[in-house]
């Protein structure tokens, strides 16, 4: 999965206000072509992004810590970032294709 990192970092942002519980869960789902985040709060609503995400298969649906995704996200600087999960509880190793050296790994949140 290839998706931009400044739109993901931007969109994250956005969709990570209405996620203040301790656990700051995101949805994230893939589905071709297409990367969508969401987030809810009983009290203010919904919120949901969408990104061009290079993704092809079946559909793709987990969870996230959105501090931790942004705390990824802060440190790298390429304009592209490439995302690998086996399924949606396995491991999510994140880098970039331009320092293939600079890898992280995000374990992801039942949502």
């Amino acid at each position: 999965m290839g998706v931009n990192r400044a739109e993901l970092e931007s969109a994250l942002r956005r969709v990570s206000v209405l996620s203040r519980d301790k656990a700051s869960a995101a949805k994230v789902s893939f589905v071709s072509g297409q990367m969508t985040l969401f987030s809810s709060n009983p009290d203010f609503g919904e919120a949901t992004e969408e990104l061009a995400a290079r993704y092809e298969g079946e559909t793709l649906i987990t969870g996230f810590n959105a501090r931790y995704l942004l705390d990824v996200l802060g440190v790298m600087d390429g304009e592209t970032i490439s995302l690998q999960m086996e399924n949606p509880l396995s491991p999510c190793l994140i880098q970039e294709p331009d320092s293939p050296g600079f890898k992280c790994v995000v374990m992801p949140i039942k949502i």
